[in-house]
């Protein structure tokens, strides 16, 4: 009989045995993710397009004139009772007409477009994988057509032969 010490031994070593296999797994599956994303990034790079965008927003605003006074030349009156010759000076206000800003804004944007090579092989597959099924389908298709007509013709003769032609054919 085994005494409980060799069998907590024991255990312990199935205990550290199992840690070991655990973190050897664990570190090859890394090294293996990592070697094959490395393969994936050299077999399908990213392609990169680039696309501008350029747009004029143009905003007009009207702002009013300004109202200025004017002085004309001055108006001589003759005073009715007096008799005298008064000198009166003459302004006007005027308003000016308004002024339209343009302001042009360019806005540029700049689309930076990130190509997923790999999936993009993988629909060129798809497809000619698709391609090749409608071909062989086609050739069968064409087989199938071609006894149809066969048999078409056969029974045509046939039926030819054993109730039109005795019709034409005189009977002894």
């Amino acid at each position: 009989m085994t005494s409980r010490k060799e069998i907590g031994s024991l255990t312990l070593a199935l205990y550290y045995i199992a840690i070991i296999l655990t973190l050897i797994t664990s570190a090859t599956s890394c090294v293996s993710e990592k070697k094959l994303a490395k393969m994936c990034a050299e077999k399908f790079p990213p392609r990169d397009s680039t696309v501008i965008r350029e747009r004029v927003i143009t905003d007009t605003i009207n702002v009013p004139g300004d109202t200025i006074q004017v002085e004309c030349p001055p108006v001589f009156i003759k005073d009715t009772t007096t008799g005298a010759i008064i000198k009166v000076p003459v302004t006007k206000k005027t308003q000016c007409p308004p002024k339209q800003i343009i302001y042009k804004t360019i806005v540029r944007d700049s689309l930076i477009y990130r190509e997923n090579t790999a999936m993009v092989q993988h629909q060129k597959n798809i497809i000619a994988l698709r391609d090749k099924t409608i071909e062989d389908q086609t050739k069968s298709l064409s087989f199938y057509r071609k006894w149809f007509w066969i048999l078409l013709v056969i029974v045509a003769g046939y039926v030819g032969i054993r109730y039109v032609l005795p019709r034409y054919i005189p009977s002894r």
